[in-house]
């Protein structure tokens, strides 16, 4: 067993996939499908720049049909998940500094003059208390806050999914139960609510705070006064608003509220996707599943958001995510299996179910689908 992060996302699965592809070469001296790459190393900054690239690479695409993102998607013995989509993220860097704040010092001073300044970071604090309530929960951006209510109307495909999925998770401790490694808080899940809450709920997260004194052994002191405060929060919604308006209202929220100042970075700005579940690439997959003796657990959309989402959105193509065995989950404690056992899949499984997959898939898209109408 390999451990640690790329494990399973993604460097893990992308060379089992290479190896099955070449395997399939070696054996046949043709691919049952033409394949694309797009690969990129900033995912885990947000993939800033990969919208870009698809965008650029956009032109070059007219003849793609799908998309896959190779994942090990072990859920428990004998199960793998399929996921269909993903939420839109946006991730975002909030500083209030002294570069714009005048009250501030433009750089880090001791803080036996703090009387003669202010506080970068009371200012970003002042600021994030804007965007949410006082315990911490919803939106009070004006142009979200409605959002925190909406659930997106479900399909009667995706509506048996997650009757599939809450029987499935009925009464399971969510750690075991949820992806991504779940959490440990929350009560056990029940019915549909919380899976529809989980799938098609918002989010507005604070991520990480750093300012001024990091902590021992980090070269810092505790004496200072911070010439900038920084604050990374993230954004999960499942809506036809897009990425960048939700940017441009966070922006015009902190600018009505008087913190023109706070400047904003953006990170990450995807729009959600979801692939229907009654799509012949679907049925594909879980028979390929299937006929290697595991069963296929369909997520109609995953909680998770990213990179993965531009290539289907911008060229209006299904995406299948994960659908091999053989790892486990997201985090520093995600894992590949090299040998595996009757109910975990090793590498050499792995790379048969990878192998099959590719041809269900050509067989499932061919003849070409008409697509759906990419995103402007």
């Amino acid at each position: 067993m390999l451990r640690g992060r790329g494990a399973t996302g993604a460097k893990g699965p992308f060379v089992a996939f290479l190896n099955a592809v070449r395997a399939t070469l070696v054996a046949t001296g043709t691919l049952p499908m033409n394949l694309a790459f797009l690969t990129e190393g900033e995912e885990i900054l947000g993939s800033p720049t990969y919208a870009a690239h698809v965008e650029r690479l956009r032109p070059k695409m007219d003849d793609v049909v799908t998309s896959f993102n190779p994942s090990s998607a072990q859920a428990g013995p004998g199960a793998v998940a399929v996921g269909l989509g993903l939420k839109g993220m946006v991730v975002l860097e909030l500083t209030a500094s002294g570069e714009r704040w005048p009250h501030a010092p433009k750089r880090t001073i001791h803080s036996s003059v703090a009387g003669l300044v202010d506080s970068p970071p009371f200012r970003l604090a002042q600021a994030l208390a804007t965007l949410a309530y006082p315990d911490g929960s919803g939106c009070r951006v004006p142009e979200l806050e409605a959002l925190w209510d909406h659930r997106q109307p479900l399909t009667a495909g995706r509506a048996a999914a997650l009757r599939r999925l809450a029987e499935r998770t009925a009464g399971r401790d969510p750690r075991d139960a949820l992806p991504l490694g779940g959490v440990a808080n929350v009560d056990a899940l029940r019915g549909n609510d919380p899976l529809v809450d989980l799938l098609y709920g918002p989010t507005l997260n604070v991520a990480g705070l750093r300012a001024g004194f990091l902590g021992p052994n980090t070269g810092t002191i505790p004496f200072v006064v911070p010439g900038s405060a920084t604050a990374t929060i993230d954004v999960r919604t499942v809506v036809d608003l897009p990425a960048a308006e939700i940017v441009a209202a966070i922006r015009r929220h902190l600018d009505r509220h008087g913190f023109e100042d706070v400047a904003i970075e953006v990170f990450a700005a995807y729009d959600a996707h979801q692939t229907d579940p009654d799509h012949p690439l679907v049925a594909a997959a879980e028979a390929t599943l299937r006929a290697h003796g595991y069963e296929p657990v369909v997520w109609p959309i995953q909680p998770g958001g990213g990179p993965w989402t531009a290539v289907p959105n911008a060229l209006g193509v299904p995406c299948l995510r994960g659908a091999v065995p053989g790892g486990g989950p997201g985090g520093d404690d995600e894992y590949l299996v090299i040998d595996g056992d009757e109910h975990t899949a090793g590498l050499a499984t792995t790379q048969k179910v990878h192998v099959d997959l590719m041809h269900a898939a050509a067989a499932a898209l061919a003849p070409v689908r008409p697509r759906a109408p990419a995103r402007p």
